[in-house]
C-alpha cells in the first residue's frame, strides 16, 4: 500500500456527487468495500452518505501515514503533489499558515 498519505487532524467528509474527498479535493479510489481517498488514505464504506465523515488510515488500517501533516482546509493544496515536492508544498503551506497565525 502507498503510505505516503497526507496526516490530517480528523477525518473528511465523503461528496456523493462525483465522490470526492472533501479535504484533498480529489477524486476517490474504489476498492470493493468502499471508496478510499488516494491523497489521505481515508475511507467510506459504501453505506456512508453524502457529507458523512470517514475514517483515517490509521482508524481503519492500523497504519500511520507517512506523509506530512497538513490541516484539512489545507490539504488540497498538497494533495496533487508526490514524494519530495509533496513534503516541501506541505513546510510552505504550514509556514504561511504559522506566519498568518503570529500576525
Amino acid at each position: 500500500m502507498n503510505n505516503e498519505y497526507l496526516i490530517l487532524d480528523e477525518a473528511p467528509c465523503l461528496s456523493i456527487n462525483n465522490p470526492d474527498c472533501d479535504a484533498c479535493c480529489v477524486e476517490v479510489d474504489s476498492d470493493g468495500d468502499g471508496y478510499i481517498c488516494p491523497s489521505c488514505g481515508t475511507f467510506w464504506g459504501y453505506s456512508c452518505g453524502d457529507g458523512e465523515a470517514g475514517e483515517l488510515l490509521e482508524e481503519w488500517a492500523g497504519e500511520v501515514p507517512e506523509g506530512p501533516r497538513v490541516s484539512n482546509g489545507d490539504a488540497w493544496l498538497v494533495a496533487r503533489f508526490r514524494g519530495e515536492e509533496r513534503v516541501a508544498e506541505a513546510e510552505r503551506v504550514n509556514a504561511m499558515r504559522d506566519r498568518k497565525a503570529e500576525s
